[in-house]
């Protein structure tokens, strides 16, 4: 069978009413966290775009999505997106490590003096409402301002095992916004460049993403703080046209103000493009976090690569003590669907210093810097 025959089978299955509308599947196994599976709708019109998403993997693992937006300025230089989110997500696999590179050392911790663990199992439900403008004022320049409003609730998994909970393995006394329900108002500015024409272009290009954010509690939430951050990822081909090789450095600030200078654990400096484990394990929170990768990508077949990876995750309290010593690290393989611009589905296999991982995801994006993306 002619593989044009099958793609346009495909494309009949998933949006057998045109263009306008259609379906696609969800999913995300990990050999880390629990599987979640799902559906999404849409729905297109001239000027909007319409989506619901939904995944679950039983009553305390959930996630629902609800996403519009408007776009304008197809005949003009200057393009607009207005996007509207609503978000509910319940998720019962969280895990936290503390703060730093030495957590145990660390005296912004509080553990257990009974616990022999090293993180602690807990949950949390989340519903945030996001709006977000984008400006695209050139073919490789956008520009974004967001606003979002987030609502945040974290307690023990009640199914979890005593000496794992959260509450066994730190002081929960101690620790900011735990039990308690938290809100935030967030706000952002952000820039992006890239001259790619397309995601999984094999050719010389550069991606650039900086953006400037601050946070303030709502109610009786007091925490405030600033975010920056930078991405900077160029594409060096080797072999034009199918071998290209990735450099990339991903740096997250976080500067809290006001006088008691604390915060909930949750608001530190992630690290969301590191492949050594789920976004869900809070691994090496800190005021400072840097992704270092280098990967090497080749081309398969049009919009499918393959990769070899190599991640280290760096941290500090202080910019200028951030070093390798005690960063996790992970190497490993991958294969990624895409189409001109987003990345559609990935198999990833991982070895590093927290050990083994597998993941297969469809529908759902990954390695973002927790940022929203245009495309």
């Amino acid at each position: 069978m002619a593989p044009g025959f099958v793609g346009h089978e495909m494309k009949q299955f998933f949006q057998p009413h045109g263009i306008n509308s259609g379906w696609f599947p969800l999913f995300d196994i990990s050999s880390d966290i629990r599987p979640k599976a799902g559906l999404g709708v849409f729905i297109r019109r001239s000027f909007f775009t319409s989506s619901l998403k939904g995944s679950i993997a039983d009553h305390d693992k959930f996630s629902t999505k609800f996403q519009t937006t408007f776009e304008g300025g197809h005949k003009t230089d200057l393009r607009w997106q207005l996007h509207f989110n609503l978000i509910n997500r319940l998720d019962d696999d969280m895990w936290y490590y503390g703060i730093g590179s030495n957590p145990f050392t660390d005296l912004r911790n509080s553990f257990n003096p009974l616990t022999t663990e090293e993180k602690g199992w807990y949950t949390q439900r989340l519903r945030r409402i996001m709006i977000l403008l984008g400006l695209r004022t050139s073919s490789e320049f956008e520009w974004f301002y967001l606003t979002m409003l987030t609502s945040r609730k974290i307690n023990d998994p009640a199914s979890a095992p005593l000496h794992d909970r959260l509450s066994s393995v730190f002081n929960q006394s101690e620790m900011i916004g735990v039990s308690e329900l938290s809100r935030s108002l967030y706000n952002e500015l952000m820039l992006r460049y890239d001259n790619r024409i397309r995601l999984w272009s094999m050719h010389a290009s550069l991606s650039v993403e900086s953006y400037l954010g601050m946070q303030y509690g709502v109610h009786n939430d007091n925490g405030r703080l600033a975010r920056w951050g930078f991405d900077v990822s160029p594409k060096i081909p080797i072999i034009d046209g199918f071998w290209l090789f990735m450099p990339r450095t991903v740096m997250n600030g976080t500067y809290i103000m006001g006088e008691d200078g604390e915060v909930a654990f949750w608001n530190y400096a992630r690290h969301q493009t590191f492949r050594g484990v789920s976004h869900r394990h809070l691994l090496r929170n800190n005021n400072y976090t840097v992704v270092q990768s280098f990967e090497q990508r080749w081309s398969i077949a049009p919009r499918f690569t393959t990769s070899l990876f190599w991640d280290i995750l760096m941290t500090s309290e202080k910019m200028r003590h951030i070093t390798t010593g005690n960063a996790p690290w992970s190497v490993g393989c991958g294969l990624i669907m895409h189409n001109n611009y987003e990345e559609l589905g990935r198999i990833v296999l991982a070895e590093g210093s927290q050990g083994f991982r597998a993941r297969l995801s469809l529908g759902v994006p990954v390695d973002m810097n927790h940022r929203w993306r245009w495309r």
